[in-house]
């Protein structure tokens, strides 16, 4: 897995990342932080899909336990979704326990990843809670700047999902 690090959430994680060559789009997230007016925020984007994984209420201490943050976010996402536990478990197979942090240097990627923060903190909320801010993101439209046209997050991955072979939402066949 290819995690892409905004320039502030290096700093935060007193990192200094190379830039990635030739990654698995699948397997290449984006993250971004973000703070304000009380929340501290890390954006998660996958570069395949688009699909934004929220994780609210991180704290710079907490930066440090990132890949565990990331984990534990998308499978409450994916859940959310009502993805089959299998599926998820494949793709975290696929993911993989080792984390490669990255510059993160593609402009295009970096526009997206900008705009999903955008709609996250259009739809912040004390009440919203990561799940609900995730979901949020994942069900807008997006251009993901190709011919391909514009596209929802959330049915764009379980497009990919279904790779695996797998009914992707439970109890369906």
């Amino acid at each position: 897995m290819v995690m892409h690090l905004t320039k502030k959430l290096s700093d935060k994680l007193k990192m200094s990342p190379a830039v990635a060559t030739s990654v698995n789009e699948f397997t290449s997230w984006r993250a971004n932080y973000i703070q304000g007016s009380g929340y501290r925020l890390v954006v998660f984007m996958n570069d395949a899909s688009r699909f934004t994984i929220v994780a609210n209420n991180v704290t710079v201490a907490k930066l440090k336990k990132l890949h565990e943050i990331f984990n534990q976010a998308l499978v409450d996402t994916l859940h959310s979704l009502n993805i089959d536990l299998d599926v998820i478990g494949c793709y975290l197979e696929e993911l993989g326990d080792k984390v490669i942090y990255a510059k993160n240097a593609d402009r295009k990627k970096t526009a997206q990843l900008n705009k999903c923060t955008e709609d996250v903190l259009w739809a912040l909320d004390e009440t919203l809670n990561s799940i609900e801010l995730s979901m949020f993101a994942n069900n807008l439209l997006c251009n993901m700047s190709d011919n391909d046209g514009p596209i929802v997050p959330k049915v764009k991955m379980i497009e990919l999902l279904a790779k695996y072979g797998l009914p992707v939402i439970k109890g369906s066949t």
